[in-house]
């Protein structure tokens, strides 16, 4: 008798396995596993109270590809200025859908597969939408229900996909208590659909609003550098990539190409049986900002390493100094609604309230201040310094925008300074966000650049001697073949892969002069 057990992707029992290695994969999700007879190292678990999860089936080194993913859906924005409906470039009115009315950016994205769905319902109106209002700043109202009407329609034109997506959470019951939100989705549409648009008898009130919360929960921005050009977006959902946890501190991130196609990669070495985790929120902003912003959004209170960490891994991004004796200020404990925050080294208590309340003033203060004021951005810094400690995240982002002041024809002393700011940014957030991450391989290049100058300046000039030099040489190269790690992998097209090109540049020309004085002597 034949055994059978679940497959690593949709969970249905199967008597398959890979040829390879012997992962247990029904026939239709083999060739997701097996790529290019390659064997991806993951598997999808589940577990009551979590869902599905995503884990290591061997050791991956960093920079390896541990998934690859398609869109099972990829459309505009809920609120979003009107775009192109196929390639969601901004859109003018000037063109517009033959079949459906809807704008189009030109006549090369006529007929396009992305906007089927909705043209196929939308013609069949006997009046048909008109957009009427276009541009920046202003929001097309039509295009609520565009993408939540592209993921209803898998279910009769892509039953797989369909399949696959309904596996993924999409936090009724949470959202039912949003009572405002879930009015208005209920009315712009839900109704806008099932009567405006006659699809009664097509969707039930329950399909849609599934679709509403699968796409709130699961999907994520797409961004290509041409969108990002002209300041529009989109969002999608990768049905294999959306079982991926969050966790504030990570071990993969990914990159979206050209095609829309998702690849995962391993950003430190994971082992076998971890986890595998993305970061769904940004990881720069302290504990008390990123666990509120995480609940609000995905409905789950992060119970990470760093989110049960006051000190968030000894980072210290959230402190402040203490009035009294400039100690460290800290939550009391790390429950999400500790209001009180004291001084390790005193005691003296400080609220909440009041500490929200500085870093939000700094926050506005930015906000007002050009991104070339060097002075201004100074005196902040000189300000909040006094009560702020020095790793805290929001000073380490002014900083970060103090060193982007420092541009133009600039002193020894301003390269000098800016070189100070941007090692300390790595310095802390590396903590929090370690291995090939992109942020740090952008900026760890601009440090190796300004470094590099440095000691070859000194050494023209005589002020170091050959030993030192070849030391800081040495020293760039590890950190410049760092960069071309972080960065080699993202789409050709992107200023990251740029930057990548170029560091591979440098590394040449710096090995190229240790090899002429290796021969010199």
């Amino acid at each position: 008798m034949s055994t059978t057990t679940p497959c690593y992707l949709c969970q249905d029992q199967t008597e398959h396995s890979c040829p390879e290695c012997g992962l247990p994969s029904c026939s239709s999700h083999l060739p997701t596993h097996l790529v290019d007879k390659v064997c991806l190292p993951f598997t999808v678990l589940y577990k009551e109270g979590v869902g599905r999860y995503v884990v290591a089936t061997r050791d991956i080194k960093a920079s390896e590809v541990i998934l690859e993913d398609h869109p099972a859906v990829l459309g505009p924005n809920y609120e979003t200025e009107a775009v192109c409906l196929e390639c969601l470039s901004r859109a003018d009115g000037s063109v517009l859908c033959h079949h459906c009315n809807l704008p189009l950016c030109s006549d090369k994205c006529r007929d396009g597969p992305k906007h089927k769905a909705e043209c196929d319902v939308f013609r069949e109106m006997e009046k048909k939408v008109v957009v009427a209002r276009f541009g920046s700043g202003t929001i097309a109202y039509e295009y609520g229900c565009i993408t939540v009407l592209r993921l209803l329609a898998l279910r009769d034109t892509n039953p797989e996909t369909w399949a696959r997506v309904q596996f993924l959470m999409d936090h009724e019951d949470e959202r039912r208590k949003e009572k405002e939100y879930w009015q208005m989705f209920q009315k712009n549409v839900v109704d806008y659909l099932r009567i405006r648009v006659g699809l009664a008898d097509t969707y039930s009130e329950e399909e849609i609003h599934r679709a509403i919360g699968i796409l709130r929960t699961n999907a994520f921005q797409i961004e290509h550098p041409y969108l990002a050009a002209q300041g529009t977006s989109g969002k999608a959902i990768y049905p294999t990539f959306s079982f991926l946890s969050h966790s504030c501190i990570s071990n993969a991130k990914y990159s979206v190409m050209p095609d829309d196609r998702l690849t995962l990669r391993a950003q430190v070495d994971i082992k076998e049986g971890d986890e595998i985790t993305i970061q769904y929120i940004s990881f720069l902003f302290g504990n008390s900002r990123r666990r509120k912003e995480i609940s609000d959004c995905w409905m789950f209170e992060c119970k990470c390493p760093r989110c049960e960490d006051t000190t968030e891994l000894g980072s210290f991004l959230s402190a402040l100094l203490c009035t009294k004796c400039q100690g460290t200020v800290l939550p009391e404990d790390s429950r999400m609604e500790c209001k009180m925050w004291k001084c390790k080294e005193c005691g003296q208590n400080m609220e909440q309230e009041k500490v929200l309340g500085i870093v939000e003033e700094l926050k506005d203060e930015m906000y007002d201040t050009m991104e070339h004021e060097f002075e201004k951005y100074q005196k902040l810094e000189e300000k909040f310094s006094a009560l702020l400690h020095p790793n805290h995240y929001q000073l380490q982002i002014l900083n970060r925008h103090l060193a982007g002041s420092i541009k133009g024809s600039i002193t020894m002393q301003q390269m000098a300074l800016r070189q100070k700011l941007m090692e300390g940014f790595i310095k802390v957030f590396e903590i929090v966000d370690p291995g090939l991450t992109k942020w740090r391989g952008k900026m760890l290049f601009q440090v190796c650049k300004t470094r590099m100058f440095f000691a070859d300046r000194k050494h023209s000039k005589e002020e170091t001697d050959k030993e030192a030099f070849l030391a800081e040489m040495k020293n760039n190269i590890a950190d410049m073949e760092d960069v071309v790690e972080c960065l080699k992998h993202e789409p050709e097209t992107s200023s990251e892969f740029r930057i990548a090109k170029m560091a591979e540049t440098s590394l040449k020309q710096a090995r190229d002069l240790l090899s002429m004085m290796a021969l010199l002597g």
